[in-house]
């Protein structure tokens, strides 16, 4: 049996594609066989990221808790740092509808505070005994946990009962980035 000149082409070429085939998946195994080693590598140590990670979102989770229970608002939310604007958004519809005049703040943030960092606000208000006491009551039941850590009041006038109240509200922040270690913040403790 002979082949003809156009077969005899084919089989050589179809030979050539062959080789070259087996030579690319020869090459590709090869390769594959010392790449594993270090992407199984890379893979375990992202794994012992994300185990850490996990645990730390437990340990959050129930450092949480405690200081929900501790802080009275078992429903409410911690800010990030991200939704402080929204915390002062809660805060004056709290005063809103228990009827305080809020005229000044000075929210501080303190990044070394344990076991989160902390969010200090300063608020300077008007208002009577009542609409104070509603207030306090409100803000413990509010969206974002805050207590209050300072209270201040005096008479506005002897004669009125309008009071100038200056309070301070704190909060814990989540995902707040931590301040930085340095020479001088270690003396400073």
């Amino acid at each position: 049996m002979s082949f003809s000149e156009r077969e005899q082409r084919l089989v050589k070429i179809t030979a050539i594609v062959g080789a070259i085939g087996i030579l690319f998946m020869g090459w590709s195994f090869l390769f594959n066989q010392t790449g594993d080693s270090a992407l199984s590598d890379n893979t375990a140590v992202h794994f012992e990221d994300l185990f850490a990670q996990m645990q730390n979102i437990e340990t959050q989770k129930v450092r949480n808790h405690i200081l929900r229970k501790k802080l009275g608002n078992k429903e409410g939310h911690f800010a990030s740092e991200k939704e402080i604007i929204q915390l002062i958004a809660e805060i004056e519809k709290v005063a809103g509808s228990s009827g305080v005049k809020i005229k000044n703040w000075d929210p501080n943030t303190n990044k070394r505070s344990k076991p989160l960092p902390r969010l200090d606000i300063k608020v300077s208000m008007e208002c009577k005994f009542e609409q104070l006491i509603k207030f306090l009551d409100s803000i413990r039941n509010a969206k974002y946990i805050c207590q209050p850590t300072s209270l201040r009041t005096k008479l506005k006038d002897p004669k009125k009962p309008n009071l100038d109240v200056t309070m301070t509200l704190t909060t814990y922040l989540l995902n707040a980035k931590p301040a930085p270690v340095t020479p001088s913040s270690l003396a400073q403790r």
